[in-house]
């Protein structure tokens, strides 16, 4: 099964147009026997943000799934998100 990580820029709670095509693309990639792992950094190096504004948001996405407003349907368990707090190679898993 081959990997393929998606990094989106932070979370979104509401339907955005981007991360909406984003999932659609995932969907239909998994249906094909991909494994799909979405990233959201809530703090990018190129955005400057109040360490309050990245904590909150931060600390929101980890009692709602950010997610949540798209449906997957029967393959969302080849997709994974993870919200990390920084780009970081560390946070990335390997991924073709």
């Amino acid at each position: 099964m081959k990997k393929l990580a998606i990094i989106l820029p932070g979370s979104a709670f509401a339907p955005v147009g981007g991360y909406k095509i984003m999932y659609e693309y995932a969907k239909r990639l998994a249906q094909k026997n991909y494994k799909i792992i979405f990233y959201y950094p809530e703090r990018l190096m190129y955005l400057k943000r109040s360490f309050f504004k990245v904590s909150v948001k931060f600390l929101l996405s980890m009692l709602r799934h950010p997610w949540s407003w798209y449906n997957f349907g029967d393959v969302g368990k080849k997709i994974i998100h993870k919200v990390i707090p920084r780009l970081r190679s560390e946070h990335i898993l390997d991924s073709d």
